[in-house]
């Protein structure tokens, strides 16, 4: 068989990595040039032999005109040829990046793998293969490395991951670009060329074109080193994920961490999680360096409440009480408009329900998630809003201010929006957690008593 060489390293690469099996589906992602080509190949022979479903897509980018055209045609063809399934999809793309504001590049890839994303999820959600060889893994750790990276940049690309909400795989990262070439020859393929590749007009092509030829003067093997040390920095990348994950379970609560628990790890496994708080509160880890890390850190080995960091992306690093958090900065003066309380009934506010009551009894002893009041002594509506600028509550002893009662009750400020006040007629009857005032309380001559829970 031509090319059977290729087919049985792709297959045993393919098999370690869990990224096909018999009688699979995949949707090859197919430009019509070498790589992309070799992989439709490959799965077209893995088809016939160990039935797996095939389908290949193509996305015409509008960027080299006629050429551009003619390379769909010629997918097309091959598909039509090879009995494949074919989907097809376009885009003017300098057109929609000029719009957004972002690189030919970025604009390309997103158009791109939105197309793939609804192809996949047409077809049941199916993986998509796309032809990352091991020269991209070279350029890309180099890449990362020019750029600062850390570890998790060092491991390169994955295998397997998710891009818009799809499962991508490569299966030829175990192979070089030589041996995609001479797998063309053998097989008599003829792929299409993309003369934009040979322009050193992006950080990706000034590697390939310029660095690469440079390093392989040193070391003629660069690319199956870089491609093992991405394999390893992946293994160590993925340990070290798993050593934070379990910091996390013990001491995150999606919010704030536990600074004791933070300080238990060691400084790897610190600087991970640092990286997963940011990138729950953020949505992204861009932009948030090495230096912000070990500054997070320091924050956090001196544990003084009330310190903070800015951080990208309007994010704030912030110590209260034995805990850190990440997140945007918190708004001393906001206010929500306040929820009328169903009486009886429940109440969603926020990430809680208030649950109003009556009940005929009261052992004086209630929890702090917990009230009770003299109905009787209520006259109008009963709320929920958040503290407000300048809020007090009165107790036996006076007024408190409300600010006051949640430092006192070492409530992080991060949450303090968070609290429930329990209003009517604006005054407060309970500060949730925390106070309840000296308003309708019940005695033993109150007839109806209003039972007012928090559940989270």
């Amino acid at each position: 068989m031509k090319g059977g060489w290729m087919l049985e390293r792709v297959c045993r690469y393919s098999s370690e990595k869990e990224l096909l099996h018999k009688g699979c589906s995949v949707i090859a992602a197919c430009s019509g040039g070498p790589d992309s080509l070799t992989l439709l190949s490959l799965l077209i022979m893995m088809r016939d032999i160990y039935n797996i479903n095939v389908y290949a897509a193509h996305f015409e980018h509008g960027i080299r005109g006629k050429a551009s055209l003619d390379d769909a045609a010629f997918v097309r063809d091959f598909c039509k040829d090879a009995s494949v399934p074919y989907y097809e999809g376009s885009a003017d793309i300098p057109k929609i990046a000029a719009e957004r504001h972002v690189s030919i590049e970025t604009a390309a890839r997103d158009e791109r793998y939105s197309f793939l994303s609804k192809i996949s999820r047409k077809l049941g959600r199916i993986p998509v293969a796309v032809a990352h060889h091991m020269g991209d893994q070279a350029e890309t750790v180099i890449m990362h490395l020019l750029r600062g990276s850390g570890i998790d940049g060092l491991s390169g690309i994955s295998p397997r991951s998710m891009i818009y909400g799809i499962e991508v795989i490569r299966p030829l990262l175990c192979v070089s670009k030589g041996d995609i070439l001479r797998f063309c020859e053998e097989a008599g393929l003829r792929p299409r060329h993309d003369e934009t590749n040979d322009v050193p007009d992006c950080l990706r092509n000034s590697v390939r074109l310029e660095l690469m030829p440079v390093l392989r003067e040193y070391n003629p093997g660069i690319i199956q080193h870089l491609s093992g040390l991405a394999d390893d920095m992946a293994s160590i990348s993925d340990m070290l994920h798993d050593m934070s994950d379990d910091v996390m379970r013990r001491g995150y609560d999606g919010h704030l961490m536990s600074i004791g628990c933070l300080n238990e790890a060691s400084e790897p496994v610190k600087s991970e999680v640092i990286r997963q708080m940011f990138r729950h509160a953020a949505g992204t880890s861009d932009g948030l360096s090495r230096t912000h890390i070990r500054a997070i850190i320091r924050l956090a080995n001196r544990a003084q409440t009330g310190e903070a960091l800015d951080l990208p992306h309007g994010m704030i690093a912030h110590v209260s009480y034995g805990m850190l958090s990440i997140g945007p900065p918190v708004d001393e003066n906001h206010e929500d408009e306040q929820a009328v309380l169903n009486v009886p009934g429940d109440t969603s506010w926020k990430s809680v329900i208030i649950r109003a009551s009556y009940v005929k009894s009261f052992n004086g002893k209630p929890n702090e998630n917990e009230a009770y009041f003299d109905m009787d002594k209520l006259d109008g509506q009963i709320s929920v809003k958040s503290r407000g600028q300048g809020d007090s509550i009165s107790t036996f002893i006076g007024k408190k201010k409300v600010k006051k009662l949640l430092i006192d009750a070492k409530i992080p400020s991060s949450q303090r929006n968070d609290i429930p006040e329990i209003i009517c007629n604006g005054r407060i009857l309970w500060l949730a957690y925390v106070k309840r005032s000296d308003i309708a309380m019940v005695t033993s001559s109150t007839v109806n008593i209003l039972h007012l829970q928090v559940i989270k």
